[in-house]
């Protein structure tokens, strides 16, 4: 037996900018006569009795060698083989042969020596798939998906008997996924898909009887969020937790959609929403939005401030001068001493302060306290005199410089 490789074409690019180079690779046999009863003679080939092996589709695992251009697959990056438009083996260069050999389980047929991976690798097996579609298609309960390369926007099927999956984003970028018997979630680098349930879930009290409907939990921008379970029967309680990014995003909508219109949704005292489960099936869509988005008074005449407003935003120095709906920046008004210090502190990420300030004009619940003691022990301000330090007085421009100075450690 050997292996007749044919290459089908020039080298091409795939999806653009990879190189490939088409393969077809075909295991052989050939018929051989040997010239002495005994064998004590070499065999010799029969011309023209060449022909492929039989049932080359369903082979054990077969380790392959090839020699390709050097000018296309440099020994110095990765190559990969792709196989049925569904398999991803992984090469490996060999420097004594100058070959690159691979391990293929899954029979013959075309290949295709290129430098992109597949996107996706489930654990334990040796090879990656094509597409995370083509990965899920082929996991097991419980099993783990990886990602190899960056993926955009997918819809999957979870097969039969898989109720769990998970993904692990493994730092690459991932557009929306979509399953299409399942709920999707997706929380610190990690995508879980549940599949979505037929039975009703367990009863508890008020709830109803009836049959159950499925909830599905979209994925919002900026953030993440689950629902404490994947059905529910008309009239059970059902509550979706959102969790934003970053501090600087804050959750500004939930829409319950049902299949006779929306239903409301209620904050809870945890941050968690709740709301009552209509006949049939629900989507859940939340908003997360950035806060220096919610500032309506930051006209597009000072946009040239907007960069700098954003930015304290992001760092945690100023979140407005509405901390419940976050619709005021207020950028005319004065800077007072204490929110001054409040900034600088809030820069230097609130770093602990010991012993207790000595001013008669700083309250002990007031929120510029420790930010207050803090430029005293750093040296930023020794208050105005006689025991005080007037918080509230406006900042003047002498003194911000003075106190920026000295933060500098001037």
């Amino acid at each position: 037996m050997y292996l007749d490789v044919k290459v089908d074409g020039d080298s091409t690019s795939l999806d653009g900018e990879e190189v490939k180079l088409v393969l077809d690779i075909t295991p052989m046999v050939k018929l051989q006569a040997v010239d002495a009863d005994d064998g004590s003679k070499d065999p010799v080939a029969i011309e023209g009795t060449e022909k492929p092996l039989p049932g080359k589709e369903n082979m054990e695992p077969v380790e392959i060698s090839i020699k390709l251009p050097s000018s296309a697959f440099s020994t110095s990056e990765s190559t990969y083989i792709h196989h049925k438009d569904m398999y991803v083996y992984t090469a490996t260069y060999n420097g004594t042969s100058g070959a690159w050999t691979f391990t293929n389980p899954h029979g013959f047929s075309t290949f295709v020596a290129s430098k992109k991976n597949g996107e996706a690798q489930i654990a334990g097996d040796g090879f990656a798939y094509a597409t995370l579609a083509g990965a899920v298609a082929n996991a097991k309960d419980g099993d783990t998906i990886t990602l190899q390369e960056n993926v955009g926007a997918t819809t999957v099927t979870l097969p039969s008997g898989v109720t769990t999956l998970t993904i692990n984003k493994n730092s690459k970028e991932c557009g929306e996924i979509t399953a299409t018997n399942g709920n999707v979630i997706e929380e610190d680098g990690t995508i879980t898909i549940t599949k979505k349930s037929t039975q009703p879930p367990t009863g508890g009290p008020g709830g109803s009887t009836g049959t159950s409907g499925n909830i599905t939990v979209t994925k919002p921008a900026n953030g993440s969020m689950t629902s404490n379970v994947s059905s529910a029967k008309e009239g059970d309680k059902v509550t979706v937790t959102v969790k934003p990014d970053a501090p600087y995003y804050i959750v500004t909508g939930i829409t319950v959609k049902g299949e006779n219109g929306n239903v409301v949704a209620t904050k809870n005292a945890d941050g968690t929403y709740s709301f009552t489960m209509p006949k049939g099936s629900v989507t859940v869509n939340a908003t997360i939005s950035h806060i220096y988005n919610l500032f309506k008074d930051v006209p597009t005449e000072i946009a040239e401030y907007g960069t700098a407003i954003k930015w304290a935003v992001e760092k945690g120095i100023t979140l407005g001068t509405d901390t419940v709906a976050y619709s005021t920046f207020s950028p005319y008004n004065p800077c007072t001493r204490g929110q001054m210090v409040t900034f600088l502190h809030r820069n230097h990420s609130k770093p602990e302060v010991s012993g207790s300030n000595d001013f008669n004009d700083v309250p002990a619940d007031a929120f510029y306290k420790d930010a207050v003691q803090w430029a005293v022990d750093n040296g930023i301000t020794n208050g105005t005199g006689e025991g005080t330090f007037a918080p509230d007085d406006a900042c003047t421009r002498v003194q911000m410089v003075t106190f920026l100075y000295r933060d500098m450690g001037k």
